[in-house]
């Protein structure tokens, strides 16, 4: 349980959960989500943060879903290494953390947005729902991202498989 309650069970605040992503096929993917969030407005206080991995793709976000921002990090940088976007991420993301204080946080995929949003989480000891297809052993093996998966999946506390009705 999540929710913030007294000894009676009624809940004292409203819960704060931040989605937060960098790519178009990870925004597509946790529209459907931040949607459903949006119908417990009285509930919740739902936050949608992006990275901008993929800056052009990602500006159409408020078109294709009707899905605003609330924070845009704007992460990238002209011929950056991996390792710096991964360093420019994690500080970018647990500054934002320091400052909304969410109760959860929401990710997705296998991207180092979500790696570093969820470590950055566990730093702060946010709880991490991580939404994720199962991934294939023959597969994992092969793709350069299969560590994101694995660290994320040591610092999540929910974890959301799509299933053939999702």
């Amino acid at each position: 349980n999540i929710n913030r309650t007294n000894e009676n069970g009624y809940i004292l605040a409203m819960l704060t959960i931040l989605s937060i992503f960098g790519t178009r096929p990870k925004a597509i993917k946790m529209a459907p989500v931040i949607k459903e969030l949006e119908k417990y407005s009285h509930k919740i206080r739902s936050l949608v943060c992006i990275t901008a991995q993929h800056r052009q793709m990602l500006d159409q976000l408020p078109d294709l879903f009707n899905i605003i921002p609330n924070y845009d990090l704007d992460i990238m940088q002209e011929n950056q290494t991996l390792s710096q976007l991964t360093a420019r991420a994690l500080a970018a993301i647990d500054t934002l953390l320091k400052e909304v204080k969410p109760d959860c946080i929401l990710v997705q995929g296998d991207t180092i947005t979500t790696m570093v949003a969820s470590l950055a989480g566990f730093y702060r000891r946010i709880k991490i729902g991580h939404k994720e297809k199962m991934v294939s052993p023959i597969l994992s093996m092969v793709s350069p991202r299969t560590p994101y998966v694995n660290y994320v999946g040591i610092w999540d506390r929910f974890r959301f498989f799509l299933t053939e009705d999702a």
